[in-house]
């Protein structure tokens, strides 16, 4: 299982370039969180093995959307002179998010059941596209005044 989420993100990973060239950076988030959602849910409900994996593709390719894009999006509006120090923050508190969720959610798992608590994970993640409404993600470029861009490429 972990074998297709994985194969999914590497997959995710090669075609998001293309990807982004098509959609915007707010419709990517939200596509990858309810993406991941759905292969959440069906990862709960679903007894046979073939579905399971290629949802687990899907949320793969998801799950490497999603981090990807926000993580690009947090880079490209900091500051170059606090980036570094910002991103090591984001790491440290991304990764220990991760390592705390996984605890928390694993002792739901062994209070509620294991399709319990990913239903209720997922229906998290299917509401977190509602947050994009009052907080959306932007690059620099989209942060800049028109003129503040015209003098950062070197134009007049």
């Amino acid at each position: 299982m972990l074998g297709s989420m994985g194969a999914g993100a590497v997959a995710g990973g090669i075609a998001l370039g293309r990807v982004r060239r098509y959609l915007a950076l707010n419709s990517l988030v939200c596509g990858a969180s309810v993406l991941f959602g759905i292969s959440t849910l069906i990862a709960a409900y679903v007894q046979y093995s073939a579905p399971v994996y290629l949802s687990l593709l899907v949320g793969g390719a998801a799950w490497i959307t999603f981090n990807s894009t926000v993580s690009s999006a947090f880079q490209a509006t900091l500051p170059a002179w606090v980036r570094a120090r910002a991103l090591a923050v984001f790491l440290l508190t991304f990764q220990g998010s991760m390592a705390l969720g996984a605890l928390i959610w694993g002792v739901c798992a062994d209070q509620f059941g294991v399709s319990k608590t990913l239903t209720a994970a997922a229906l998290l993640m299917l509401t977190g596209p509602l947050l994009l409404r009052r907080h959306p993600v932007h690059m620099e470029a989209e942060l800049m005044p028109p003129s503040t861009m015209i003098e950062s490429q070197g134009g007049s």
